[in-house]
């Protein structure tokens, strides 16, 4: 009976010691356990503020590259360049899936609106110019066209747009409308019902904004839309020497200039037996000196490469060849100031910035999940293990009672 009795009490002595255990967290969780779900803790919190800081960029961008701070003081017009987003539709859902490609349109949309209206709300620009390949092929069925068109409107359409208190200058590209081998009449009327007149003019901050469709300024299959372009670039030059104001030249393509210049100008041109354009990098020697030496502008502003280029032609003109807006290229815009100095004299500041690649930001995202999911088995563990040490107290009371 007394051995009986001995191993009764230490039966309920282990009893309560694993119930003594299990309160104080060496049952469930052991001491190491603990600490590791207080590192666990602080690096979900570190993961959070860095999420934060990186929210907080991407919607301030702008700011925190401190393009505001360049463009200080009173200024006669700020222009907001964008160039080349060749958006995509019918052809990337064939060519990758209805999933896969309508995801990446998606992407792509959203990622364009959100680069455009932060720019927008930051710079408060006076004039928009898109400097063409808005689409990215010219020859989509008129369905097609007009699904791009509207996506476009959704994109590009900020509410000052809409108003008319923010003029929305288009440029014709290559992927609109083609090169001069096969642009139409056809190519257009469509573009122009869409988005304005191929050639025009503005009057900007004392300037004249000239606007050239590039397309087909050098030979083209086209005689009558060749002269047409040809006679609106007489009229710019008759125009220049007669208000005597300096010009700004927007268009596509570049001008020419020397073999390694530019890292996507290289000075190719290729033509058919006609010698009619197929394709080109810049605009032939001739088309460029007649420019440099008969328009004279100050500034020209082209798209067409991609990846951007700023080159000094003569003492009087400077061309930058405006980065793509596409998410591989970090989605590139840029800003032109035009000031009035103290004796009347223009002055001009221009300030080029990007904000991050498409992949990025999809990596970004699908960092949010995997915080989020570590957020809630982290609040789950350390709740569990609230609940288990809460219970300490009353299986002592327990304890002690017996």
């Amino acid at each position: 009976q007394h051995r009986a009795k001995i191993a009764q009490q230490r039966q309920r002595h282990d009893t309560l010691t694993q119930l003594d255990r299990n309160n104080t967290g060496e049952g469930f969780l052991t001491n190491n356990s603990m600490e590791l779900i207080k590192i666990f803790g602080i690096f979900i919190k570190i993961y959070g503020v860095i999420i934060v800081l990186i929210s907080v960029y991407l919607f301030q961008y702008v700011n925190m590259k401190g393009v505001p701070f360049y463009l200080y003081g009173e200024k006669e017009a700020r222009i907001f360049f964008v160039a080349d987003p060749q958006m995509e539709g019918d052809s990337r859902v064939i060519r990758e899936g209805p999933w896969l490609g309508g995801l990446n349109i998606w992407i792509n949309d959203m990622y364009f609106r959100h680069v455009f209206t932060t720019c927008m709300s930051a710079l408060d620009p006076t004039h928009v110019v898109i400097l063409g390949d808005i689409f990215s092929y010219q020859n989509t069925a008129d369905a097609e066209f007009q699904n791009r068109l509207n996506r476009f409107n959704r994109i590009f359409h900020h509410p000052k747009i809409l108003d008319k208190k923010i003029p929305l200058i288009n440029i014709t590209g290559n992927h609109d409308v083609g090169y001069a081998a096969e642009f139409s009449n056809w190519h257009l009327n469509r573009w122009e019902k869409a988005f304005g007149s191929v050639n025009s003019a503005y009057e900007i901050g004392g300037h004249i904004f000239a606007v050239v469709n590039s397309m087909n300024i050098d030979k083209s299959s086209d005689v009558k839309l060749h002269n047409e372009t040809w006679h609106h670039m007489n009229v710019i030059k008759k125009r220049r020497k007669e208000e005597e104001k300096p010009v700004i030249l927007l268009t596509h393509v570049p001008l020419w200039k020397p073999r390694g210049s530019c890292p996507g100008d290289e000075p190719d041109i290729w033509t058919d037996s006609k010698g009619i354009v197929t394709e080109q990098n810049v605009l032939s020697l001739e088309s460029s000196n007649w420019i440099l030496e008969n328009i004279r502008p100050v500034y020209i502003f082209t798209g067409h490469d991609h990846e951007g280029c700023t080159y000094q032609h003569n003492i009087i003109t400077k061309e930058y060849t405006i980065r793509s807006v596409m998410g591989d290229y970090s989605g590139y815009t840029a800003v032109l100031d035009i000031k009035r100095g103290k004796n009347g004299e223009f002055l001009y500041s221009f300030q080029g910035f990007s904000f991050a690649i498409v992949y990025f930001l999809v990596g970004f995202f699908v960092a949010i999940i995997i915080w989020i999911v570590l957020t809630i088995i982290w609040l789950s563990i350390a709740n569990c293990c609230c609940r288990k040490t809460s219970g300490k107290s009353s299986s002592r009371a327990h304890k002690h009672v017996e």
